[in-house]
């Protein structure tokens, strides 16, 4: 029986642990932390208690003062605890793009939730940890800078593990186009989550199927070259307009369902 609940505590412990999310466009952060009331001497499950956003069991919080970060959509949502029987009031809060504090506090016998804290997210994402949005590489307002920014986008959207292939970038300016393509596969190796197929392994398919690496190449063909490359995911783009109104557009595509995965557009 003790071994039971000794796992039974270290399972909860660990997904309390666990519950912490990355921030994507159009959500907002919800911060919650757990204080007060409960005596040292009362039973760790019985400090335990289970967090609803819009009716749905979120996460269990334990430790008092550990804050607990959970990613919902932007909009109308509602808060609220429970143990056992026993249910918090619930608050209703609008989401937009904001980091929103709520305060649980207990006792023995009752639950409070409170509204303690809002204000802008002052980033995009929490900082990276695995795959998420890199917001060291985004200073730079010429092509570079682009890049990054729509890299980071795709990044944001692609599975770890997948394997890519940076097909074509079209664009006026050959050197720029080249430029991005290797720019972009250097960037998507770095990140140590994927594997991106070879430029040598590229360049046969290129010959054999009649495209240029920097031209237009159609979704049908992409999908095609990517399915024979073995690669999950394709990529292609393109450089458009003239002087101050240029912009990099990016495209991820499953190669199994041929759809759009992701897009960027970045303008420099």
């Amino acid at each position: 029986m003790k071994k039971i609940i000794s796992f039974f505590i270290l399972a909860v412990g660990f997904l309390h642990g666990a519950y912490t999310q990355n921030v994507g466009p159009g959500e907002s952060l919800i911060i919650v932390s757990k204080t007060g009331g409960v005596a040292a001497s009362i039973t760790t499950a019985f400090k335990m208690v289970d967090l609803y956003i819009d009716g749905q069991k979120k996460t269990i919080i334990s430790s008092d003062n550990q804050k607990t970060r959970i990613a919902v959509p932007n909009g109308e949502h509602s808060i609220y605890t429970a143990r056992g029987i026993a249910k918090s009031n619930t608050v209703a809060f609008t989401a937009n793009s904001s980091e929103i504090e709520f305060l649980i506090e207990t006792t023995p016998l009752t639950m409070k939730v409170s509204k303690i804290n809002e204000k802008a997210l002052e980033i995009a994402s929490p900082p990276q940890t695995g795959r998420s949005r890199n917001n060291t590489r985004t200073a730079s307002g010429d092509i570079e800078g682009a890049l990054n920014r729509a890299a980071d986008e795709l990044i944001y959207a692609i599975e770890e593990g997948t394997t890519i292939a940076v097909l074509s970038v079209s664009s006026r300016d050959r050197e720029t186009g080249e430029f991005v393509l290797e720019e972009l596969a250097y960037i998507l190796v770095d990140t140590g989550l994927y594997t991106v197929v070879d430029r040598r392994s590229l360049d046969v398919i290129r010959k054999e199927q009649d495209f240029q690496m920097t031209g237009d190449v159609d979704d049908g063909s992409a999908v095609s070259i990517g399915k024979m490359l073995g690669a999950n995911i394709v990529i292609t783009g393109s450089i458009s307009g003239s002087d101050s109104t240029r912009r990099l557009r990016l495209k991820a595509l499953d190669v199994q369902t041929a759809e759009i995965l992701a897009m960027a557009s970045e303008r420099f």
